[in-house]
């Protein structure tokens, strides 16, 4: 549920109050997700084809929580959708308030206030006999559950004086004058409850040990702000702007930053008097901008306990603190500093707008080149240090980039229009340098695949084991019958493992989007197409579909085959030796698949080229002249489709679906649900 109100009110000619609010209130159900025993998908996906998986009964029907699955220690799909349980309650408010006061024709002043207030509840359900718990043994065992609440408050408070008066006939002159402060406060708390007591019953009074955690944090940003615009006779215009900027997550020393802006447009076609029936407009443009950015982490500077514990990684029989009622802090296994400084992004931009046929045909173009300095990594650092990485300043990064907006209509008549706009990107992001000894950072990821930042690479890369491969690059295959302690090779004919290197790069090459939009009289009928090419990406559920025998590319297991490529080996000094053309025949079988192939990471990269049918939205809007004898002055209903179509290459799943969502850590997909196809209907009212 949703609902707005907003308005403005004029006190007197000079002063005007404005407000609005913003209450939503929504529930999802969820499903566990990820790297899961419990998430359904690690077993619909791979499920056998001869496993009844809808016809079978997924519990003793004696024993609900004693689950029946082809795979011992995974939940059913179907137990885990019936039994475990996951979702979240959000509340937000989202308001503001304004005050403008206007002394002057030329002078205004400016008061807003802003906040934006959100709880979100939850509750996991991991049921007795979860896999995720433990619980596929004998007596259905195990099962947890956690309650959490988190709860995030900003306050945002901006101050302005804004000068806007034309000082000579042909001299305009803006100034913004102003400060700004924004505070966030955030508390999360989290209640574990293991060992479910009595299945089906989803307090956590009802499970054996319960350990709560809390987590809050504060931090605040002041800044001061100034921008400058000149424009001479609407055709030449001049911009500077400044900010300086405290924040309060930084040590004194570098918490306080400053950043510059300057720029100029041209427009060309005023200066000069053109007068065509062709070139309507012509502006070019040139900028340079630098913008500060300190760290969202409320503490990272200073050293933290976390509490303690031990374990393999691997299993789940390690010791967790609180341990037999004793509670234990250690310290955290990353180094903290007061000497990070914060980020700083330069940006040096051209561009033009060029308008033709009144205004039929108009293009937009922008080049730019971006440098981030002193972006702040976790450098990985020696155990013996007592640490295993220390949060530093410790990245250059280049970006450079086009972007072109073409917009054509086609057709224009008193109640047709058909409008398209083009929208097209490309960029390469290089890493110029990183920290002093250090070659690439680990983002995230796995101990196999993950995703890095590496020296004189593009950003970021997939870092995993890679084929062998000759000076052509043709993969090499294993050329040896037999090993050198005289057993057979089991992998005779089969790709060489390469050691882990770069293997793909995340960004794609370019991307187009597409919107055609149709409006007659008060129907507006718009689509939108996105066309994205290159960029890569690991495919880990094709991986798994491999491991188990269920992809496509498994069904000629029993046909003679031989790899493409050449054949040789890696000598005792782990020298590449090739042989020739590959000749060797071989099954593709589960020695294949099973252990070779998934040694290999480079295998299950792909690229993640589409074309996708985004969005189609279908509105009508009455007529003003039914509502002029109602206090309504405008009204409209809206139908929307999301996520229709899709055409792609990528093998079997969604190319947007990623582990690490939207940020550094991209380009890795596992058991991950694709996005939404989703309908909506919408209805927008003014008074």
């Amino acid at each position: 549920m949703n609902a707005k109100v907003g308005g403005d009110f004029k006190l007197n000619p000079k002063v005007t109050l404005g407000a609005s609010a913003n209450y939503s209130d929504t529930h999802v159900d969820k499903i566990a997700g990820g790297s899961n025993t419990s998430n359904p998908l690690f077993t619909l996906y791979a499920a056998p084809r001869n496993f009844n998986l809808w016809g079978l009964p997924f519990a003793d029907p004696t024993n609900p929580y004693k689950q029946y699955n082809y795979r011992g220690a995974i939940d059913n799909p179907r137990w885990s959708v019936a039994n475990n349980q996951f979702y979240e309650d959000t509340r937000r408010f989202i308001g503001s308030a304004s005050l403008n006061y206007k002394p002057l024709d030329w002078l205004s002043l400016n008061y807003r206030l802003g906040n934006d207030f959100f709880v979100t509840d939850g509750k996991e359900v991991y049921e007795l006999g979860s896999g995720f718990t433990g619980g596929r043994t004998a007596t259905p065992s195990g099962g947890q559950i956690n309650d959490y609440s988190f709860q995030q408050n900003q306050i945002n408070s901006n101050i302005s004086a804004n000068i806007n008066r034309d000082v000579t006939e042909d001299l305009n002159v803006n100034l913004l004058l102003g400060s700004e402060l924004y505070e966030i406060n955030t508390r999360f708390l989290n209640n574990v409850g293991r060992g479910i007591g009595i299945g089906g019953l989803r307090n956590i009074g009802n499970t054996t040990v319960q350990t709560t955690s809390e987590t809050m944090s504060s931090r605040r940003t002041v800044g001061f702000y100034s921008n400058l615009e000149l424009g001479y006779k609407d055709y030449l215009f001049l911009n500077a702007s400044a900010r300086q900027d405290y924040v309060s997550n930084l040590a004194r020393g570098n918490r306080a930053f400053f950043y510059p802006s300057v720029g100029a447009g041209f427009v060309f076609t005023d200066a000069f008097g053109v007068d065509s029936k062709v070139l309507d407009f012509g502006k070019i443009r040139a900028s340079y901008a630098e913008v500060g950015q300190a760290p969202e982490s409320a503490y990272i500077t200073k050293n933290v306990f976390v509490a303690g514990g031990a374990g393999s990684g691997f299993l789940t029989d390690g010791i967790s603190f609180p341990f037999n009622g004793l509670n234990g802090r250690t310290l955290s296994n990353t180094l903290n500093s007061p000497l990070l400084r914060p980020q700083n992004t330069k940006t040096i931009e051209f561009g033009g707008d060029l308008r033709f046929f009144s205004n039929r045909l108009s293009l937009d173009y922008t080049y730019y080149v971006q440098t981030t300095t002193d972006q702040i990594f976790a450098v990985p650092l020696s155990p013996s240090a007592g640490f295993t990485s220390e949060f530093r300043n410790a990245g250059k990064l280049e970006t450079k980039g086009h972007e072109l907006i073409a917009t054509v209509i086609p057709v224009k008549t008193d109640n047709f229009e058909w409008s398209l706009t083009t929208n097209f990107s490309s960029y390469k992001n290089e890493v110029l340098e990183l920290a002093e000894g250090v070659d690439n950072i680990f983002l995230g990821g796995f101990v196999t695949p993950n995703i890095r930042a590496e020296a004189g690479a593009a950003y970021p890369i997939i870092f995993g084991s890679s084929f062998v491969k000759d000076d052509k690059g043709n993969v090499v295959v294993d050329s040896r019958p037999t090993l050198a302690n005289g057993k057979a090779n089991p992998y005779f004919g089969m790709p060489l493992v390469g050691p882990e290197t770069n293997i793909g790069n995340v960004q794609p090459d370019f991307e187009f989007t597409f919107t055609n939009g149709f409006t007659y009289k008060g129907v507006n009928l718009t689509a939108q197409v996105d066309w994205r090419k290159g960029g890569n990406m690991y495919a880990g559920n094709t991986r798994l579909l491999k491991l188990y025998g269920m992809d496509a590319v498994t069904e000629d297991r029993e046909e003679p085959y031989v790899y493409p490529g050449s054949k040789g080996y890696l000598n005792e000094n782990g020298e590449l030796v090739v042989e020739g053309n590959n000749d060797i025949e071989i099954v593709r079988g589960e020695t294949f698949w099973g252990t070779r192939m998934d040694a290999i990471t480079e295998s299950n990269v792909y690229s993640t080229s589409f074309v996708r049918l985004r969005e189609v939205a279908l509105s009508y809007s009455l007529p003003t002249s039914l509502l002029s004898k109602t206090p309504i002055r405008s009204a409209s209903i809206v139908l929307t489709g999301r996520n229709l179509f899709l055409l792609t290459d990528y093998p079997n799943f969604d190319p947007e679906t990623s582990v690490g969502g939207s940020g550094n850590f991209q380009g890795l997909e596992y058991v991950s649900l694709p996005q939404a196809r989703s309908y909506g209907v919408g209805l927008k009212i003014g008074f």
